[in-house]
């Protein structure tokens, strides 16, 4: 009862704090810490699964469909020449989030200037699915459109295989997901 009690007082205290709460399987779970200079990911016990470094702020996550895996995307703080002059967000990185028996698991990918990501004005916007191992995500792409005057920015739904990279497909097709 008092375990259950704790439980609920640390959900509803996050959801009042704007700090979302994801379930993986096992009953585990991770809270977005935004108190301080910089965001952490923490599970139940309190221990920091992953912590960013300042000015990258968590855009979006995904969940697995067996709650197996969480995928996050980050985006990093543009600043001008004064640290006062803040100029929005680019593009900054994935972090695949995953655990077992030994603990957490914590990877980055598609950093933002390694490929595929090193292209001119090519960012992900969205998040859309991610398989359980993590190894396969449905990502949506930005990306700029030079054939066309003025130009403009192009969105696709593109399935990733995420250690390689390698694009599987474009567009919401359940065969992209298939090996």
């Amino acid at each position: 009862m008092k375990a259950t009690l704790l439980l609920l007082m640390a959900f509803v205290s996050a959801v009042l704090a704007d700090e979302p709460t994801w379930t993986l399987s096992g009953g585990k779970t991770l809270r977005l810490d935004k108190s301080g200079d910089t965001q952490k990911l923490i599970d139940s016990s309190g221990a920091v699964v992953a912590q960013f470094a300042a000015g990258e702020d968590v855009y979006g996550a995904v969940v697995s469909e067996g709650h197996t895996c969480l995928l996050v995307l980050l985006f990093v703080e543009r600043l001008g020449k004064r640290s006062a002059d803040r100029r929005g967000f680019d593009y900054g990185y994935l972090l695949r989030v995953t655990s077992d028996s030994s603990g957490w698991h914590t990877t980055r990918l598609f950093e933002h200037a390694t490929p595929p990501m090193n292209e001119l004005h090519r960012f992900i916007s969205e998040l859309g699915a991610v398989s359980d191992d993590g190894k396969i995500a449905l990502l949506k792409f930005g990306a700029a459109n030079r054939e066309q005057t003025p130009y403009t920015m192009d969105y696709t739904w593109q399935t990733w295989e995420l250690d390689t990279p390698k694009l599987l497909g474009t567009g919401l097709k359940l065969e992209h997901g298939k090996r």
